[in-house]
């Protein structure tokens, strides 16, 4: 079994009565086999999917954000996240055959940083009790492991465009705390984040986290 251990420490400041801006550091650290990807060989109508595991400690990682909240109205907030972190990536040598690469590929896999901007404009509808979202995350180049994973609730492992609809079910009270809410995510919606390697014999794709449609009912304590 594996385990990920997640530390941070973060400092905040309220701005104004509008807006308020968020320092953190952070550090995660894998116990047991680290994080999965998909490599696919062939073509785009035959392909041979593989599903690979990164080491222990090829899954550590750190880095810092820098996230700035505003309240734009009554119903209506925006967010910008500016961070930098650690990430590991595939660097095959030139001209390796690609059944090689694959069977190696953990050897061929090193660190580097990450710039990672997102932008979220959240809007909160008070007579329907719906909360609608849209994110839209971006960095350069394409890491195999997530950065900055915990940096929020939605669970975004990947760079994309991804809209959230919560909507608050009027169902009693769990427990005198807990409510029931309705969830859709459309995930990735443009299906990016792929790596495309170019060997001797063919390319290969590397699959992170690709789009995805989420929903069910949701019973939330927070």
């Amino acid at each position: 079994a594996s385990q990920l251990r997640h530390s941070e420490f973060s400092v905040g400041r309220t701005l104004h009565d509008d807006t308020s801006i968020e320092f953190a550091v952070y550090q995660d650290r894998m116990v047991g086999s680290g994080s999965t990807f998909l490599i696919a060989r062939g073509t785009k109508d035959d392909q041979d999917p593989q599903l690979l595991q990164l080491r222990e400690d090829q899954s550590a990682q750190r880095g810092f954000r820098l996230v700035v909240n505003r309240k734009l109205y009554d119903f209506l907030t925006g967010t910008f996240s500016y961070g930098y972190g650690s990430g590991m990536k595939a660097a095959p040598p030139d001209s390796m055959p690609g059944d090689v690469f694959v069977q190696n590929l953990l050897n061929y896999i090193e660190r580097s940083y990450y710039h990672l901007l997102t932008t979220q404009v959240s809007a909160q509808l008070p007579r329907t009790k719906t909360n609608v979202a849209t994110m839209v995350r971006w960095y350069a180049g394409e890491p195999i492991t997530s950065i900055d994973v915990f940096a929020d609730r939605l669970d975004l492992m990947t760079k994309g465009v991804s809209f959230f609809v919560r909507q608050v079910i009027p169902l009693p009270e769990f427990m005198g705390s807990g409510h029931w809410e309705a969830s859709l995510d459309l995930r990735n919606m443009f299906d990016q984040g792929f790596d495309r390697i170019t060997t001797r014999d063919g390319d290969l794709v590397l699959i992170r986290n690709p789009r995805a449609v989420r929903f069910g009912v949701n019973l939330n304590f927070f």
